[in-house]
């Protein structure tokens, strides 16, 4: 049995996914939910529909080249590439 410390588990999963090409850029549609801006700048939201969500940041730059901001209820399509932040474990 070998046992994995937290960092570890992060690190292995974050090369996992970012080693897909198909998540390197990859297109979304879902419902626009939870959309805040930060002090910082960046656009962070959740993308859902019935039964699964996929948390999302825009980050500044992209957010001033776009003509609107995403609002909670709209649809849309999103794309960018999937990765993990690993300190807190979420991509």
């Amino acid at each position: 049995m070998v046992i994995w410390d937290v960092t570890k588990v992060n690190r292995y999963v974050k090369q996992l996914i970012e080693a897909d090409e198909r998540l390197a850029d990859l297109w979304v549609e879902g419902e626009v939910s939870n959309s805040v801006v930060s002090m910082s700048g960046h656009a962070f939201f959740t993308l859902k529909e019935a039964q699964s969500q996929l948390r999302c940041v825009m980050f500044r730059q992209q957010l001033a080249r776009i003509r609107q901001r995403p609002a909670n209820g709209d649809l849309c399509v999103a794309r960018g590439a999937l990765r993990v932040y690993e300190a807190q474990g979420t991509y």
